[in-house]
C-alpha cells in the first residue's frame, strides 16, 4: 500500500520492515561510511560517539537514539561503545537527514533496543511481529523527543575537524592551520578538543592514521614503506615506533595474527 501524500501538519508514517537487528561492541573505531545501503536506528547502550555528517557534528551519548537515512555519508569516531541497531527497510521516512534524539526516559529506551535485539538472536514463535511491536514503540518515543543540539564547544571546533578530516592522511596536515580554520589559538584549541573528544589533536590524528594503516596491513596490497606514506607519515621509523606504540605489535605480528585466525 502506498503512502498518501501527505498535507501540512499531517504525521507521515512510514512503513517500516526490519531486515536485522544486532549488538555491536568495540573498544576504538572510525571509520568513514559511503552511501549506507539501508536505514539505521541505533541506540547506544554504553560510552558516546561523534558522526560527522554534512559539516555538522553530531554527539550520541547513553539513552540516545541515532537516525541514518538510507545513502547517507558520514564518519563517525568512539571508545568503549556498546550499541544496538535495527537495519530497516522503509518507504517514507523519519527525517532526509542523520538525526540524534535525546529521548525523555534513556533507561526504557535502552531497555526496548536490549529486548529486541534478544528477541531477534533467540527467535521464538512469533518473534518478528513482538519485534515489530517494540520498534514502533520505539518511534513513537523518538518522535515526540526534541533533537539533541551539539555542544558550544563542538561548534567551535567544526572548521578545524572539517580540516583535519579532509587533510588527515596528508603528511602536510598542520594542526596550526586547524586553529586558523577555527580562528582560535593553539592553547583553546587543545583545550576545547580535549573537552569535546578527551584526547589531544596529535592523538587524533594519530589514531585515525593507525587505523587506516592496520587496514592497509591486512589488504596485503602495500609495503609498509608505502602504507606509512599513505597514511601521511613522512618518517617510516616514525610510523613502525608509533604502530608499535598503539597497538603493542610490530607491523609484522600484527599482520601474522590475523592470518592465524
Amino acid at each position: 500500500m502506498a503512502i498518501k501524500e501527505a498535507k501540512e501538519g499531517d504525521a507521515v508514517i512510514p512503513q517500516i520492515s526490519i531486515v536485522d537487528i544486532i549488538q555491536l561492541k568495540r573498544e576504538r573505531f572510525s571509520c568513514k561510511t559511503e552511501n549506507k545501503s539501508c536505514y539505521v536506528l541505533a541506540c547506544r547502550i554504553e560510552g558516546e560517539g561523534l558522526f560527522f555528517y554534512n559539516n555538522e557534528e553530531r554527539l550520541v551519548k547513553r539513552g540516545d537514539v541515532l537516525y541514518i537515512p538510507k545513502s547517507s555519508s558520514y564518519f563517525q569516531t568512539c571508545e568503549r561503545e556498546t550499541i544496538i541497531c535495527f537495519h530497516l527497510n522503509m518507504l517514507g521516512q523519519l527525517s532526509p537527514d542523520i538525526e540524534v534524539f535525546s529521548t525523555k526516559d534513556a533507561e526504557r529506551i535502552c531497555e526496548l533496543f536490549v529486548r529486541a535485539e534478544q528477541l531477534w538472536r533467540q527467535r521464538p514463535t512469533n518473534y518478528e511481529f513482538m519485534c515489530m511491536s517494540i520498534l514502533y514503540e520505539i518511534v513513537s518515543n523518538i518522535r515526540i523527543c526534541t533533537k539533541a543540539q551539539p555542544r558550544r564547544s563542538a561548534t567551535l571546533l567544526k572548521p578545524a575537524m572539517k580540516y583535519l578530516n579532509a587533510n588527515l592522511f596528508d603528511a602536510e596536515l598542520s594542526l596550526e592551520e586547524a586553529c586558523r580554520a577555527a580562528h582560535i589559538s593553539r592553547t583553546y584549541f587543545n583545550k576545547l578538543f580535549y573537552q569535546v573528544y578527551g584526547q589531544t589533536p596529535t592523538l587524533y590524528v594519530n589514531r585515525q592514521r593507525i587505523e587506516r594503516a592496520k587496514q592497509l596491513l591486512l589488504s596485503g596490497s602495500c609495503y609498509n614503506e608505502e602504507i606509512a606514506h599513505l597514511c601521511g607519515f613522512k618518517d617510516v621509523k616514525y610510523f613502525y615506533v608509533l604502530f608499535k606504540k598503539m597497538t603493542g605489535k610490530t607491523t609484522k605480528e600484527y599482520k601474522k595474527e590475523f592470518e592465524n585466525l
